[in-house]
């Protein structure tokens, strides 16, 4: 076996390999990859593996994070998972030698991988990796029914659907860019109520350049009339629909627009053929947001992620909601629009 970087003379081999995987996530696809070193400046740094007839085996997507004072190897900033792809318990063993001798050579501060399932059979300990499970996804089972699935539903979640519905507020699938640069402008708003940097708009456009013209993604809007509430951008892979990006207008939280987008993905998730929708991952610290998930029917699941450091120990587990970030998150939630936008596009991508 033998390692090749990612380029484009094996994209075409390496997403034959990704969709024949079965623990692939789009994360894994080379439009993804390519999204994040074109507009979030990371340099690609994983590798592919190869058998001895030249033949995809394996990969590991694997970016360098200069952050504020570290410098990291991450298998996918900003998401959940998106790590060792192997048909083989070898093959997994090679990617990850190799991951450590890249840490080591380049004299990281971090290498961090991150699993949708555990690790097992590797002897991780062997290279001082340690695992946390801090990372929490919510997943609904679709196999049921989105019919079933609604009848089980309590009121706080049937609720909102039916006076959002009732107040004619209305979510149809984004046609064309415009509506993802609008979509790009709540949640730019929205990420500054928070005090979070936002990703940059050229983000977003690439996103509907790579992922939803292919029909790897769909974006959903919400309207009251011709006004604007919301919008959810879900990510397709497989039989597993993700929900990636979501904001709405704080101004319109009345219309329940938020509840409405999250009701008709999963139900157009169903009645697609999907037999799983998963809402991503959060901090096991958001209670509300994880209460909010699961009543939709959804089931927490934690995540493993891994990683090795020098001083042999785990990073500190925290989220944007930490008390560390306070102050940041204050200043930032203060800064006029504009200029909030411009440090947003200069610093998101250190927090990766």
């Amino acid at each position: 076996m033998r390692i090749v970087d990612f380029g484009d003379k094996h994209r075409d081999a390496w997403d034959s390999f990704v969709e024949d995987c079965l623990l692939s996530t789009i994360y894994h696809t080379f439009s993804w990859l390519q999204i994040f070193q074109e507009t979030l400046g990371y340099t690609q740094k994983g590798f592919i593996l190869l058998d001895d007839q030249g033949k995809v085996v394996g990969g590991l997507p694997l970016f360098e994070v200069k952050g504020l004072g570290v410098r990291k190897l991450v298998s996918m900033p900003f998401r959940d998972r998106g790590g060792l792809l192997a048909q083989e318990a070898s093959g997994r063993h090679f990617l990850l030698e190799e991951a450590v001798r890249l840490y080591k050579k380049g004299k990281y501060d971090l290498l961090l991988i991150k699993e949708d399932l555990p690790l097992d059979g590797l002897n991780l300990n062997r290279w001082g990796f340690q695992e946390s499970n801090f990372w929490v996804k919510t997943v609904v089972d679709l196999k049921e029914g989105v019919a079933s699935i609604w009848n089980r539903l309590e009121n706080n979640a049937q609720g909102p659907v039916k006076q959002a519905k009732k107040l004619d507020v209305r979510v149809h699938c984004a046609k064309d860019i415009n509506e993802m640069r609008l979509f790009y402008r709540i949640f730019l708003k929205k990420r500054k109520s928070l005090g979070v940097p936002c990703f940059p708009e050229v983000f977003f456009v690439h996103l509907w350049q790579h992922l939803c013209v292919k029909r790897k993604a769909c974006l959903f809007m919400a309207y009251k009339g011709n006004t604007p509430l919301g919008g959810i951008l879900l990510l397709l892979h497989k039989n597993t629909v993700i929900d990636g990006y979501a904001a709405s207008c704080p101004e319109y939280n009345e219309l329940r627009a938020n509840d409405l987008l999250v009701w008709e993905s999963i139900d157009w998730a169903g009645q697609n053929g999907y037999s799983l929708f998963d809402f991503g991952a959060d901090s096991s610290r958001q209670e509300s947001l994880l209460a909010f998930k699961r009543k939709w029917g959804g089931v927490c699941i934690p995540m493993h992620h891994y990683s090795l450091s020098a001083e042999n120990r785990a990073p500190a587990e925290m989220d944007s909601s930490d008390k560390k970030y306070f102050l940041a998150r204050s200043i930032m939630s203060r800064l006029p629009l504009t200029i909030f936008r411009l440090v947003s596009d200069r610093l998101v991508g250190r927090f990766g």
